[in-house]
């Protein structure tokens, strides 16, 4: 089998930089916020710009699509993380924090949300009624990062003091903490089995830990300058990862070996996502442009693995 990438699809609108992207569900759309103030819905299929929903007062630093129910989170320089319908376009809830917020991720159930936040805690939240359940304090920096394990136990953080830290969901309670890298922390992405996570980091690396022990388990070296962003394929096989290089590049998540590096974008790539049918990469850059990967699978001779096979790879603009 080879794997070959179409040309990707036009995602105009955007007037400021892209600073994250993610997938629905289904993948059928395409959710971006941006240094615009404003969250835009995507199809997909067609690059056509679904929605522009505004109400963020400030930069909108994450945005994160609920697996169950597809709701959107987004959260921002304004102190607020806001909960919207993608498809009424409605704003359905306002969490307030008293400092901006950098990142927010749901629960597997999308009952819960976990926001993280500049006063270098980590808090978690009703998503349904909008309240406050546990506050997370242990970090000495802000909070870039946080992600809920797949069984909604754990919640991991990192942040810019250079650690990892793992809390109980319920209890509020740490875990466990280690210095992960040797500069600040910048993104998290578990397996989809839950046994593993990834982070990036300012010091130009990605790298691959034990859930179970906190032992290191690959680390990701290539990428010329700060890594921004990772993201682990629906199967688990690979994982991408963006930099302020302007490279997304392809890792095997087995082994850690560089697959494929892409080029296309003029700054910054500040997000990556894969859509849940692996087929699909959206990367949103500081350039101003999100750009979707479309991969097709066509039979060769001989039955080699496809995600070391020729990949094209080209980029949109605004």
């Amino acid at each position: 089998m080879l794997l070959l990438w179409k040309e990707a699809k036009t995602l105009s609108g955007h007037t400021d930089v892209v600073n994250c992207v993610s997938w629905s569900g289904d993948g059928k759309m395409i959710a971006s916020v941006s240094g615009d103030k404003t969250l835009r819905i995507w199809e997909a299929s067609s690059g056509r710009q679904i929605s522009c929903l505004e109400g963020h007062t400030d930069i909108i630093w994450f945005v994160s699509w609920s697996g169950q129910g597809g709701l959107i989170a987004t959260a921002s320089s304004d102190k607020t993380v806001r909960i919207w319908n993608p498809v009424s376009g409605k704003e359905l809830r306002i969490l307030r924090h008293k400092n901006r917020v950098n990142c927010v991720s749901w629960s597997g159930d999308g009952k819960k949300i976990v926001s993280g936040c500049s006063d270098h805690k980590v808090r978690i939240w009703d998503a349904t009624f909008g309240y406050e359940i546990k506050c997370c304090k242990g970090h000495s920096q802000f909070v870039r990062c946080v992600v809920f394990s797949s069984d909604g136990k754990l919640v991991v953080s990192g942040s810019m003091d250079k650690t990892l830290r793992m809390w109980d969901a319920v209890t509020g309670k740490e875990v466990r903490c280690w210095k992960a890298h040797s500069k600040g922390i910048n993104s998290l992405s578990f397996s989809p089995d839950g046994s593993k996570i990834a982070s990036t980091s300012s010091d130009n690396t990605v790298k691959v830990w034990d859930v179970s022990n906190g032992d290191q388990v690959h680390c990701f070296a290539g990428h010329e300058e700060k890594v921004l962003s990772a993201c682990w394929s629906a199967d688990g096989g690979l994982i991408a990862s963006g930099s302020s290089d302007k490279t997304v590049r392809l890792w095997d998540a087995s082994n850690g070996r560089a697959i494929r590096y892409l080029k296309g974008h003029t700054w910054t790539v500040g997000s990556v996502s894969f859509s849940q049918n692996n087929m699909m990469i959206a990367s949103g850059s500081s350039d101003k442009t999100v750009a979707i990967n479309v991969s097709e699978y066509q039979g060769v001779a001989g039955g080699a693995d496809p995600r070391y096979n020729s990949v094209v790879w080209s980029s949109v603009k605004k």
